[in-house]
């Protein structure tokens, strides 16, 4: 370390079976960490921070942290320019099994909390088992990806800190999908609101508030769980996301009236008890994908 290195890490590093010790830190390597380093299976010690090393951690590195890589209180085991919130804006790497985070502007490093590092990689698989769709992981996202934003905010940002035990914690991360996917003015909408089909009138708050999802713009539940959404002509701008399909007790989807564009996720297929789907006077192409027609309660469909 600290001898101004640069250029990227090569994806042979892997073949290095016996390495114990991978200090690269105060250098300048660029690029991203390359999976084959989780071959490394003996690695006990891996520093990447005040580096120009980005992108995301792989999960093929991380699996080390359950193998070799060991968290005490006095050693670190794994850190990278990970720090939210201090100096810089946005973490340089996305690292959720680092145990020291470092910021890439201030170098200032922090050591985590290893029940923090648990919380992050629960939920992670958990939503990568159960929420994700079409085989898609973390690991192989962009960080402005909607996927990852909700995530992110899920982990950082949401003052209810929920643990990957939480009933209503698959339904929270696919609500702030959507505002992640759809750009919109509503998504910061309060107040109270008058009673529509198959929903009726409340008190809410904006999305992404640290207050339970039921109680979010125009969301409506029973018994905790996400039954209705009343979206129309809210300016909403995007990509429909395919987790949607994994809200299922909606029974009522209103989206009409605003800039959705692409096609019609085949998972709202997944939707068994819906009966009202609103998609009207939107951009979106292509067909009514063969899954819906198996939603024997729809009623609505335009």
């Amino acid at each position: 370390h600290g001898n101004m290195l640069s250029g990227t890490i090569s994806d042979e590093i892997g073949q290095l079976s016996a390495l114990t010790l991978l200090s690269l830190f105060d250098n300048r390597f660029s690029g991203t960490l390359p999976s084959t380093l989780g071959l490394c299976v003996y690695l006990e010690y891996l520093y990447i921070h005040n580096t120009n090393i980005g992108g995301t951690v792989p999960d093929d590195v991380c699996s080390l942290t359950t193998k070799s890589l060991s968290y005490t209180e006095d050693y670190w085991a794994f850190s990278s320019d990970c720090l939210h919130g201090n100096v810089s804006t946005t973490p340089f790497i996305m690292c959720e099994c680092c145990d020291v985070c470092c910021d890439h502007v201030s170098h200032q490093c922090i050591q985590l909390d290893t029940s923090i590092l648990s919380r992050t990689i629960n939920i992670k698989e958990k939503l990568e088992r159960q929420v994700l769709q079409r085989n898609a992981t973390f690991s192989g996202m962009d960080n402005d990806d909607p996927r990852y934003l909700a995530l992110d905010w899920l982990l950082n940002k949401d003052e209810m800190n929920l643990g990957a035990d939480a009933n209503n914690l698959n339904q929270r991360y696919i609500l702030s999908l959507l505002a992640f996917s759809l750009d919109s003015q509503a998504w910061g909408a309060n107040g109270n609101t008058p009673s529509s089909e198959g929903i009726a009138g409340s008190t809410y708050t904006s999305w992404l508030s640290s207050i339970d999802e039921c109680l979010w713009y125009n969301v409506s539940c029973s018994e905790g769980e996400v039954v209705g959404l009343d979206l129309n002509d809210y300016s909403l701008i995007g990509n429909i996301p395919a987790e949607i399909g994994g809200l299922v007790s909606l029974d009522y989807i209103s989206l009409q009236g605003n800039c959705l564009y692409g096609t019609i996720p085949p998972e709202l297929g997944n939707l068994t008890v819906l009966r009202f789907l609103g998609l009207a006077q939107n951009a979106l192409s292509g067909f009514i994908p063969d899954s819906m027609f198996s939603l024997e309660l729809l009623e609505y469909l335009d």
